[in-house]
């Protein structure tokens, strides 16, 4: 077949959709706020079953490919903790373009940046097939200005597509796209909503995904994929707020905190095991009233003077209403480390209702910093932590 080359994604602007069309993105995008920070687990998210309207004829190499990506990647970690850092170096998505927050968020993910792609690319399914690098009309160096519909999921889908399309990057563009969308829909909706495990339920459409992308790319109609994602959003958010129906949303991560001592569960699910990832700012919404909530912020304020805390261990019982002590291990990354060793016990003192008040300067040597944290762990597990009780690892302290 004769050599085509792939025409870029013009995004259908807010005004020249259909009315039955905004009305579902309106709705979901209610729904979507209405679910916030709260994260499944990958066991929870290996109960979504996508159901598609239409039974495209996806091709044979596209099937082979989807089945080879079944199982989970276990990336929302690495995702997660690139949005924490956004959040600490704040992107421009005000007036700023998405080849540049594209850029910045490359260099978390993969710990060096890439010039802008220079060469072109074929794709495995349509070996025939083009795509140059983008050019200077090309929508991946628009402003954000130009997503500042009525709709910010609409807004976000577009970005995806845009980010998939064009493929400023030699490699990575499907992750970066995937933290851009996440970090678009923070700085839209407010830094605690929920992110969306676009991974995970990608590979749920087995493969109905890519051939639409690769459709899209043959023919330049990317409407069809476009609502394919509206599809997937809205089943998987009706999903989540099915699952997410418990009165107190951070129970979600500790129902049957039991398992933590079963090492069968504990092959297959990290994010059902100890210790349970939770940010700060979701803790301090859903138990504002706490007391070691007040005084684990008064030693996060007096460390955050010396330097960044990456993540700190707690119990979930410190938490309770009547919690009879207050636990905390902070780990630190900081250039004062000796300066801050040496007032410690100053800023412990001053705070003697933490009963447990513990500190962790990293130093840098991956090993000696893993032992101590395992050691760490460990002694919350072992001594303090009870049967019925939760380890925490709480990050995202401001």
């Amino acid at each position: 077949m004769k050599s085509k080359i792939s025409p870029p994604f013009f995004p259908l602007r807010w005004r020249d959709l259909d009315n039955h069309t905004k009305a579902r993105l309106h709705k979901l995008y209610q729904n979507y706020k209405a679910i916030r920070s709260v994260s499944l687990t990958y066991v929870q998210l290996d109960g979504f079953i996508f159901i598609q309207s239409s039974d495209p004829d996806v091709r044979e190499s596209i099937v082979a490919t989807a089945k080879l990506k079944e199982e989970p990647a276990f990336g929302l970690g690495m995702e997660k903790s690139v949005l924490s850092l956004l959040r600490k170096q704040p992107q421009n998505f005000s007036d700023g373009k998405i080849y540049d927050v594209a850029c910045a968020i490359r260099v978390h993910l993969f710990g060096s940046s890439e010039p802008l792609r220079t060469s072109d690319l074929s794709i495995k399914h349509l070996p025939w097939l083009r795509i140059p690098p983008p050019g200077k009309s090309d929508p991946v160096f628009h402003s954000f200005k130009v997503f500042n519909s009525a709709n910010p999921i609409w807004d976000a889908i577009n970005i995806f597509i845009i980010m998939l399309v064009s493929h400023p990057f030699s490699d990575g563009n499907g992750r970066t796209g995937r933290v851009l969308v996440n970090a678009f829909l923070r700085d839209r909706a407010g830094f605690d909503a929920h992110i969306m495990p676009l991974s995970e339920i990608l590979r749920c459409s087995k493969g109905i995904f890519e051939e639409m992308l690769a459709r899209g790319h043959a023919d330049g109609n990317y409407y069809p994929l476009t609502i394919f994602l509206v599809d997937l959003f809205e089943q998987y958010i009706k999903y989540a707020s099915e699952i997410i129906c418990v009165k107190d949303p951070i129970a979600i991560d500790f129902i049957n905190s039991n398992k933590v001592n079963n090492f069968r569960e504990r092959q297959f699910d990290l994010n059902a095991i100890s210790p349970f990832t939770i940010s700060w700012g979701e803790l301090c919404e859903q138990i504002p009233s706490s007391k070691s909530i007040d005084l684990i912020q008064e030693a996060a304020r007096k460390i955050l003077e010396f330097g960044e805390i990456e993540y700190a261990f707690s119990l979930l019982s410190v938490f309770e209403e009547n919690a009879n002590r207050t636990a905390i291990t902070f780990v630190v990354n900081s250039e004062r480390g000796e300066e801050l060793r040496a007032l410690f016990r100053e800023i412990r003192y001053s705070l003697p209702e933490i009963d447990i008040f513990e500190l962790l300067i990293r130093t840098n040597d991956p090993v000696i910093d893993a032992k101590i944290i395992i050691n760490i762990s460990t002694f919350y597990l072992t001594e303090i932590c009870d049967v019925n009780d939760a380890l925490l690892l709480i990050y995202d302290f401001k």
